[in-house]
């Protein structure tokens, strides 16, 4: 089957901002890493960053030519756009590349040129709000689209772990128990916080690290099973479980 002309939509949508915040830092990082090739005199790192430069650029560049631009300008995706996301695969594959060839990762060499470590940490930052911009346009775009439906749906979004609000030994954080859950859809009171807030001093963490965990996952769960769905015994899907008293949150 040959791939179809792209359609057009209007020009930006709730998935728009998301694609250019996810983009954009990529783009930004591929000049400063050229910018930084021509200003260092040390052959080791030139090589370095010529091949993280050519990987960021070359990885990023197709796709923000023949998808993301594009989308942003109201095309529908279409076959030719979605097969230009291959290109970000480079963006890994020069940096493992660079890692193993040129010591990349010699502690060294990293901690005596923080704007690697700069850029990686805001290449983390910039996919994690892409992750939580593209969740919170997604969450919009369900409730737009179903219009007069959404009073027969309730949504439900949560993760099986938190993280943990104290430092593990390698400075990052581990899995934790306790995390946020968001409700939306018929009956739900929305417009506030649900739950008690047990603070993050260290005499209230859990196991001295940890979030203290307050309302049970089940609790909000079988609520929406028993006042939206009329689900009257909810030990059917929680077993031995037995839920302390309405949240409130489903009128």
């Amino acid at each position: 089957m040959c791939p179809t002309k792209p359609k057009w939509r209007p020009w930006w949508n709730a998935l728009s901002l998301p694609l250019v915040a996810w983009t954009l830092p990529y783009l930004i990082g591929a000049v400063v890493l050229s910018v930084e090739y021509k200003r260092t005199e040390d052959m080791v790192v030139r090589q370095q960053l010529k091949w993280l430069r050519n990987g960021a650029f070359w990885g990023i560049l197709p796709f923000a030519a023949f998808y993301v631009a594009p989308y942003v300008l109201g095309a529908v995706p279409n076959s030719y756009m979605k097969m230009s996301v291959l290109s970000v695969m480079l963006i890994p594959l020069t940096l493992a590349y660079a890692i193993v060839r040129y010591r990349l990762m010699d502690v060294d060499i990293i901690f005596r040129r923080g704007y690697a470590y700069t850029l990686a940490t805001l290449c983390v930052m910039a996919g994690f709000y892409a992750i939580v911009l593209s969740l919170g346009s997604m969450v919009k775009t369900f409730y737009q689209d179903l219009g007069d439906r959404m009073n027969d749906v309730v949504l439900v979004t949560m993760s099986e772990f938190g993280r943990t609000a104290r430092e593990n030994g390698n400075r990052g954080t581990d899995h934790g128990h306790a995390n946020v859950m968001f409700v939306l859809g018929a009956g739900v009171r929305g417009g506030k916080v649900y739950g008690r807030w047990p603070g993050l001093a260290p005499e209230v963490l859990y196991e001295g690290r940890d979030l203290d965990l307050t309302t049970d996952y089940r609790a909000v769960c079988g609520e929406v099973l028993t006042r939206h769905l009329a689900q009257r015994d909810v030990h059917k899907i929680f077993p031995g479980f037995r839920a302390p008293g309405s949240i409130g949150l489903i009128a």
